[in-house]
C-alpha cells in the first residue's frame, strides 16, 4: 500500500504521546537519586548489598525486615551499616556489582569485618569512621 504524503488512513495512524517534559512531569525525577546500601544481620552473621531507585533506605529496610525480599527473609532483623548515593541508577548498579565481586567483598570484610566478630580492624580509626566511599 502506497499513500500520498499526509493521506494515511485513520486506522493506520499512530497517536503521538506527550513526553513527561512536555506535560511538566519530568521535574520529579530530576532530583531523584539512587543508592546502594549495606545491611548486616546479627542473627545469621551475614552482610547483604542492595541497590534502590528510592531516595531513602528506610522503606527498603522495612521490606527486608518484614520478609518481603526473598534473599533476606531468613536473616531479619537487618541493620543498615552504610549507604552510598548516586546520580543515576546505572552508577549505583555498577558499584553494587563491584562490591558483590570478590575484590569488593574483601574490602567490605576489611572495613566492616568487626561486625562479624573478626577483630582485625576492631578499635582502629578505619573501622570507626570508614564508609563505602573509602573502599
Amino acid at each position: 500500500m502506497l499513500f500520498a504524503r499526509g493521506e494515511v488512513p485513520k486506522r493506520l495512524r499512530v497517536r503521538r504521546r506527550e513526553t513527561e517534559a512536555e506535560r511538566g512531569e519530568f521535574t520529579y525525577r530530576k532530583n531523584r537519586m539512587s543508592l546502594i546500601y549495606l545491611l548486616f544481620s546479627p542473627k545469621i552473621n551475614r552482610f547483604y548489598i542492595g541497590s534502590s531507585r528510592e531516595n531513602t533506605v528506610e522503606s527498603r529496610l522495612k521490606r527486608h525486615n518484614e520478609g518481603r525480599v526473598k534473599s533476606t527473609k531468613f536473616g531479619s532483623p537487618w541493620k543498615v551499616v552504610c549507604v552510598e548515593h548516586f546520580e543515576t541508577y546505572t552508577q549505583a548498579r555498577k558499584r553494587e556489582l563491584y562490591l558483590k565481586s570478590g575484590v569488593g567483598r574483601g574490602k567490605i570484610a576489611k572495613v566492616f569485618g568487626y561486625l562479624k566478630g573478626e577483630n582485625i580492624w576492631r578499635g582502629t580509626q578505619e573501622a570507626e569512621g570508614a564508609g563505602l566511599l573509602n573502599l
